[in-house]
């Protein structure tokens, strides 16, 4: 995958309302998913939980973009869960972003990894 945009949000959602949002470093988290999850094959639409510094999170395929081995042009295109190339392997040079999910206000993203 050349790109890949995933939303984070809290695993327990209940438990962590009222107080204040929790606070996601993107670099380290980019750096702690790459570690934990290189040569994995993920798809658009795809939920997985991970233990990030103590913290139980919801992360969520939102978008990727491919690498074209072909030796033509390069799809710099996102690629949704309407299109047929929606899946890819995780790889050491893929650039990862993070995004909130539409309405979460649990977790506040910081760093150079925030999408958008």
């Amino acid at each position: 995958l050349a790109a890949m945009e995933i939303d984070v949000d809290l695993l327990q959602k209940k438990s962590a309302s009222g107080g204040p949002p929790r606070e996601i470093d993107t670099d380290r988290l980019a750096s702690d998913f790459l570690l934990n999850y290189e040569g994995h094959v993920f798809e658009v639409g795809q939920t997985l939980a991970m233990d990030f510094e103590g913290t139980k999170i919801e992360l969520c395929i939102k978008s990727v973009s491919q690498i074209d081995l072909s030796g033509s042009q390069p799809s710099e295109e996102l690629v949704t869960s309407d299109d047929a190339k929606r899946v890819g392997q995780l790889l050491a040079p893929t650039s990862l972003t993070f995004a909130r999910p539409q309405g979460s206000k649990l977790v506040s993203l910081l760093g150079e990894k925030v999408a958008g």
